[in-house]
């Protein structure tokens, strides 16, 4: 991960925050800075596809997790193909492993620091949504 890939997805985790749902009426439910500050260490640990996995899961309790998903693929997909999720994303580019690896943590640090500019609700994701 180069310091300078990290400085040119900021400005598309900014848009990623809103256009993911992530971010609403300029707040940040509180979740979302431990999905974030957890999903790099779960790369490192379990391998980027069992972490991209454990993401993605569409589980009653943590549905919201997977717009951090959506919003890395926003940010790393260059080529402005509306691909299906991340996981299928990072498949399609088996040969391509480390680069993409290397992109999926910029942009996770790039969405990190995008959501730094903002304020967290003491709510739940569930709970500003009807806000």
């Amino acid at each position: 991960m180069r310091k300078k890939q990290v400085e040119d997805y900021i400005p598309k985790a900014l848009v990623a925050l809103e256009s993911c749902e992530i971010m609403s009426k300029g707040l940040i439910p509180k979740e979302f800075k431990g999905y974030i500050a957890s999903f790099g260490a779960a790369i490192i640990t379990n391998g980027l596809l069992p972490a991209i996995a454990f993401y993605q899961d569409q589980g009653e309790a943590k549905k919201k997790r997977n717009s951090l998903m959506k919003a890395i693929l926003y940010i790393i997909d260059e080529d402005g193909h509306n691909h299906q999720s991340l996981m299928v994303y990072v498949n399609d580019r088996q040969q391509d492993r480390a680069e993409i690896k290397d992109k999926i943590m910029a942009a996770a640090v790039a969405l990190k620091l995008a959501m730094r500019t903002f304020e967290f609700t003491e709510k739940e994701a569930d709970d500003n949504a009807s806000a």
